[in-house]
Formats: structure tokens, sequence, C-alpha cells
């Protein structure tokens, strides 16, 4: 599927769009979504305490069970929303079509997930080094490069949301981008009010 979204993410979308959803399918990817938001979240609140392995195996869990839960649950908010928006916009308005086009773009972020959790062993790894060695140095090094490299999936995850969309709600492209941007815009409250509480 990877390669068939890379190499033609239009034609896959088509495909996609022309079978009945698969909430065995569906669901995970929703959750993958929710586990790469929430790890950056929690980065960005108060970072990852790793100086056991019983944290590290901690810290990692919480982020697969909350994320997971997070990103079925605000998947199917928001795909609702943009169903509801893409009214204005004389949009095709499938709900099924729509949560296919969040979960199935949604793909390239399993390889930052497989990053995520690959960087906190790394980190971990380099905590228990009671001096620095050669090993705490390169994966020191590979560490940032792979959090750098989380980057791409995201991205190309943005552009299959973005073709995915266009696809499904039969939108140009200025339409396609507000029409998200509204369901966004409406959402946002209810996100920074559950962002107040810390997790």
């Amino acid at each position: 599927m990877l390669q068939k979204l890379w190499k033609n993410p239009n034609k896959t979308f088509d495909e996609i769009l022309s079978k009945d959803i698969s909430w065995i399918q569906i669901l995970p990817l929703f959750a993958v979504n929710g586990i790469y938001l929430v790890y950056y979240l929690i980065k960005a609140e108060r970072g990852y305490n790793l100086t056991s392995n019983g944290e590290l195996w901690g810290a990692i869990a919480g982020i697969l069970v909350i994320g997971s839960v997070w990103g079925i649950i605000s998947n199917l908010f928001v795909g609702y929303l943009v169903k509801v928006t893409g009214r204005i916009f004389n949009a095709e308005n499938n709900l099924k079509k729509i949560y296919a086009v969040f979960a199935w773009s949604s793909v390239p972020l399993i390889i930052a997930c497989i990053i995520i959790i690959t960087s906190l062993i790394f980190v971990r790894v380099i905590l228990a080094q009671e001096e620095t060695s050669t090993l705490s140095i390169i994966l020191s090094l590979l560490t940032i490069i792979l959090n750098i490299g989380m980057i791409v999936p995201a991205i190309w995850s943005f552009i299959l949301f973005y073709k995915g969309l266009k696809v499904a709600q039969k939108l140009d492209m200025t339409k396609t981008i507000l029409n998200y941007l509204l369901a966004i815009a409406i959402y946002a409250p209810l996100y920074y009010l559950i962002m107040a509480f810390e997790f």
C-alpha cells in the first residue's frame, strides 16, 4: 500500500474509496495518527522520564494507549466536521469515504511511530551508560537523525490527506483546503479546552 500511495496516490484513493470501508483497518490507522500527535504533545508539555527501564516502557505504553484513544475519537469527530462543512462547498459528502481518507493518509505515520519507539529506546540506552562511550555517541547521532527524519512521513501523510480528500469530496484545490480549515477552526476550541488539562 505504501508503494501504491507513493507512486500514484490519486488512483490508489480511487480504488480505496470504491470499496466499503473496513473498521478493522480504519480504527488502527486512526490510532496511528493519534500516537504520532500525542508523542509530540507529551514531549512539548513535560518531556519523557527515561531514567529506568520501567519508565521507558511506561512512556511507550502511555503513548500507545492515550494516542490510540485520542486518534480514534478525534478522527471520528473531525471527519464528521469535514462532512458538515463540505455542504457549504457542495462537496460529495460520503462520511465513510472521508473516514477512509483520514485513515489511509495516516499509513506513512506507521513509519514515524516505529521511529518514535526506536528513539525512546535509544535515549534510554544512552542514559544507562555511566560514561560517554562510542555507543552513546552513535546512538545520540542516530536519535537526532531519526527525529529529523520523522518530518518526512508527516509531510507525506499531509500530502496524501489533501489528495485523498480532494478525490473523496470531488472539490478543487482551493475548496478542499478551505473545507478542511473550516472544520479545524470549529474543532480548535474543543481541542484547546482538552489541552488545558495535563496528560
